[in-house]
């Protein structure tokens, strides 16, 4: 447990995001050993389409548009604090906070995908794209992978332990 929350701008982004996810991220940060901001959840289509046309992002569908029944983001993009800054580049912490979101998404039953492990496979080795701030509920007639979160967390922490993640 730790004594770290989320700022008033990331409480106002979560207000717009999916409760299912909320709650993930919620508990991961209860179990974080680093500070979290949440960088951004819903999303305009012309914001989407300007990350799409600048190859910030591979889609116009993203998870972080309005769902069109809830009008709230099915995704999440979760920065880590460093000396009261986001690092972006510091891989092992994003790495970390995956288990930990996997860890409470399990916890909560709730499925979830990594921006670090699109394919599901618990491996970032063989992305063409990371992401690696980004979570999100995966879309209802998205194939899910054979690998349930506790397999993927393993996978990350073999490889985290093992150094195989070369990006």
């Amino acid at each position: 447990m730790n004594n770290y929350k989320w700022s008033k701008r990331s409480n106002e982004k979560l207000a717009m995001v999916n409760r299912q996810l909320v709650m993930v991220v919620n508990l991961a940060l209860s179990r974080s050993p680093f500070d979290l901001t949440i960088v951004e959840g819903l999303r305009t289509k012309e914001l989407q389409l300007h990350y799409f046309t600048t190859n910030k992002s591979k889609t116009l569908n993203s998870r972080h548009l309005a769902d069109p029944v809830t009008s709230l983001s099915n995704a999440i993009d979760v920065g880590v604090f460093e000396s009261g800054k986001i690092n972006w580049k510091n891989i092992s912490n994003y790495k970390r906070l995956a288990v930990l979101m996997f860890e409470a998404a399990d916890e909560l039953n709730v499925l979830i995908r990594w921006g670090g492990d699109w394919n599901q496979n618990g491996s970032i080795n063989d992305e063409t794209f990371l992401d690696l701030v980004h979570y999100e509920i995966p879309a209802p007639n998205h194939k899910q992978a054979a690998l349930r979160g506790v397999d993927r967390r393993t996978g990350l922490r073999a490889s985290f332990e093992t150094n195989k993640f070369i990006i």
